[in-house]
């Protein structure tokens, strides 16, 4: 199963029916879990960029361009065994 986390964030409980389901498990109500948050930074906290933020530092833009490149072809290849595209 693989869902695009766009389309998870924006329906998150139908989502995560769905994979309880695919997965075999009994039902649960989601909608007591979605939309907590959990795992996020200090509340009230600046952060100067969004790399900062999420705790990772920038990718450099040579290494980011090189990565895109080597990960074309398995792109490619993901979309067609899925049907599922993906916006680069």
């Amino acid at each position: 199963m693989i869902i695009k986390s766009e389309d998870f964030y924006e329906n998150t409980v139908w989502h995560m029916e769905n994979v309880s389901r695919f997965l075999g498990l009994r039902p649960f109500d989601w909608t007591t879990v979605v939309g907590k948050k959990y795992n996020f930074g200090e509340k009230n906290a600046v952060f100067e960029s969004e790399a900062e933020s999420s705790g990772h530092p920038d990718l450099p833009l040579e290494l980011r361009l090189q990565l895109d490149d080597f990960f074309v072809p398995f792109n490619e290849r993901l979309q067609e065994v899925t049907g599922i595209t993906w916006d680069t």
